[in-house]
């Protein structure tokens, strides 16, 4: 029966739809049950008086009923929707009942509901009216005091019925407050719902656009880190089906001159479409939405292929296996490199997030495919170059050694006639023929020089390595190759060697032309001062180091003269050659298990050291063992 009572309620101070402002239609929903209960105990107030008049045998008096009335007028214009006019005219209706009606009447008991007028102003009116309907009452008091003083009088039933009308009022009004906050409460609970919804929502958006930029990074890294090209594209559909839960995703290439796209790769377990390229298709005759992504050079999505009208018969597509398909351009520099194609079982699968997503993916497979080609490209240059330097490196040794075998025979031959083998020379002869052997030597060495660096470059130097080389007798050796170069110039030879030098593994040949390298260089730069040879033992090796009090070397070409074939500005001057000496005799050097570098200053001379070690199981291992052993 209460609910029952509450609809009835409800549909009594229902507001005029007219009125959208949620306050405006609290306030008139408020007022029109002021009204309601105003208007029913006053009907009740005026039956009482009515029965207290028949018991006191009186004339009962029914001036209640007009304002009854005019609260009706009031009610039926607040329902239609004009709120502030019903409500000014209810508070004016009510100050003149108030006021005015107990000096006509002779009844001072409305002036009691003076209160009420304030209560019902306040709730509404702005606190500038109700602060005006105050003073109004206030002056109306005064004047109804003095202008007309013991005309009025109470009636006996008057405290009852104040009470019972302002009581009304007051739980009219407290029901309409407990109503609103019940309101506002499912209002914020609307709210705070419609806010967790919202919260994970986004937090679902934020976690899938995560696990979307995730998988693009992850191809990406794929992408940098690959370039074989269809293991690079496997894994790249393969786990871009996988992370976004795609029916399939392939990856078609464009060839440009025949205007033509052929599938690359796709996924292993998608049943294939029928209308897309499964070998070499013509770009300007076949339909569907990779070939109309070519042509157009944009992405081409299709939300649901039912209604799609992109095949090549014009058919639609079968539900059953896609639903939603979306074709990107692999785009590099304005140039189409390929489309991606991706399908779903499930309509309007793509959204525009993912679409440009998945374009930046297909926008990095472009780009990984162009590197593919490029590496693929190089790989196939350096093949070449390789077997092109292998031409050369053989050229080179079989130029040297079909060079040195005539080259010795004429040096053998020069020196026979040098020596009067072949008959009597007089002095001219024998100093041309000293010029010969002398120019014919360089020339050998030269072509010694070629051959040792040709065997170097193609791997092909082998050391002739044992295990007893005794330093004082290489050193001896190369001694006494360099004191002659000194001849006619004021520079002083001086060597510094430690008397207990140990025996090493290694090649002694090839110690010997290391030595025999640095010195001749430091003799040819250095017209005066000194050459220092200085040999030091070490805890696991030996220290070598040639100096001079040459030009010396600028920083910037101290690179320069350990590569093969480069000489500096000053080395030209000096001495020319092919600049093989010290690039030979750096990778002799390390060929042993040492090194060589330089220390060198402008003015300065120069200081070259070199480290041999003195026990090397490498080294041991080269040793060429007896035939049987």
């Amino acid at each position: 029966m209460m609910k029952s009572i509450g609809r009835i309620w409800s549909q009594l101070v229902a507001p005029h739809p007219s009125i959208t402002d949620i306050e405006q239609r609290r306030q008139s929903r408020l007022l029109a049950g002021l009204m309601i209960v105003l208007g029913a105990t006053s009907l009740l107030a005026a039956v009482a008086t009515g029965l207290e008049a028949l018991s006191t045998h009186t004339t009962p008096t029914f001036y209640v009923i007009p304002p009854v009335i005019l609260l009706g007028v009031f009610y039926f214009i607040n329902r239609s929707g004009h709120y502030r006019l019903a409500a000014y005219l209810f508070i004016i209706q009510t100050f003149a009942v108030v006021h005015v009606l107990p000096f006509f009447v002779h009844d001072i008991t409305w002036l009691f509901f003076a209160s009420m007028v304030m209560i019902i102003g306040a709730i509404l009116l702005p606190w500038r009216g109700t602060l005006i309907l105050f003073v109004c009452s206030v002056l109306a008091l005064i004047v109804g005091k003095i202008a007309a003083p013991g005309t009025v009088e109470m009636s006996n039933i008057g405290a009852m019925i104040v009470f019972f009308v302002t009581t009304s009022l007051l739980m009219t009004f407290i029901q309409h407050r407990t109503q609103l906050e019940r309101e506002r409460q499912a209002e914020l609970r609307s709210t705070n719902e419609k806010l967790v919804q919202a919260e994970v929502y986004l937090e679902n958006r934020v976690a899938e656009r995560t696990r979307d930029l995730e998988v693009a990074a992850g191809v990406s890294r794929q992408i940098t880190t690959t370039l074989d090209l269809n293991v690079l594209l496997q894994n790249v559909v393969d786990k871009t089906k996988n992370a976004f839960n795609l029916n399939r995703v392939s990856v078609y290439l464009y060839n440009a001159e025949a205007n033509a796209l052929a599938l690359n790769t796709g996924s292993e377990d998608a049943t294939p479409d029928t209308q897309a390229p499964t070998a070499t298709s013509n770009l300007a005759t076949e339909a569907g939405p990779v070939f109309e992504a070519a042509r157009g050079q944009k992405s081409i999505l299709v939300q649901d292929s039912a209604d799609s009208q992109l095949h090549a018969n014009g058919s639609k597509a079968d539900s059953s296996t896609k639903r939603s398909e979306l074709a990107l351009p692999m785009m590099l520099g304005g140039r189409l490199i390929g489309i991606l194609d991706l399908q779903s079982e499930q309509a309007s699968r793509f959204s525009q997030d993912d679409v440009r997503i998945l374009q930046s993916l297909a926008e990095q497979i472009a780009i990984a495919v162009e590197n593919a080609a490029l590496f693929k490209q190089q790989v196939s240059l350096v093949e070449q170059l390789r077997a092109l330097d292998s031409m050369k490196s053989q050229f080179l040794a079989s130029m040297s050694h079909e060079l040195r075998t005539p080259l010795n025979a004429i040096l053998n031959f020069t020196e026979f006639m040098k020596l009067g083998m072949l008959g009597p020379v007089n002095s001219k002869q024998e100093d041309a023929l000293d010029k010969s052997l002398g120019s014919g030597q360089h020339l050998l060495s030269l072509i010694n020089d070629v051959l040792d660096m040709t065997k170097i470059q193609s791997g092909m130097m082998r050391l002739f390595v044992e295990s007893d080389v005794d330093l004082k007798q290489e050193i001896a050796a190369v001694v006494a190759g360099t004191e002659p170069l000194l001849k006619g110039k004021s520079v002083k030879f001086v060597q510094d060697i430690d008397a207990n030098l140990p025996i090493i593994v290694g090649d002694r040949r090839r110690i010997r032309q290391i030595l025999l390298n640095l010195l001749s260089n430091a003799c040819k730069f250095t017209d005066e001062g000194t050459v220092t040879l200085s040999v030091k033992s070490l805890k696991d090796g030996v220290l070598f180091a040639v100096s001079d009090t040459g030009p010396g070397i600028a920083p910037e070409d101290i690179g320069i003269i350990f590569e093969p074939f480069r000489q500096t500005a000053t080395g030209i001057q000096h001495a020319g050659g092919t600049g093989l000496g010290l690039p030979i005799s750096q990778k002799l050097a390390e060929a042993h298990g040492g090194k060589l570098w330089v220390e060198s200053a402008p003015g300065n001379g120069a200081v070259f050291y070199v480290t041999l070690p003195s026990h090397s199981d490498e080294l041991l291992k080269m040793i060429e063992l007896p035939e049987g052993a």
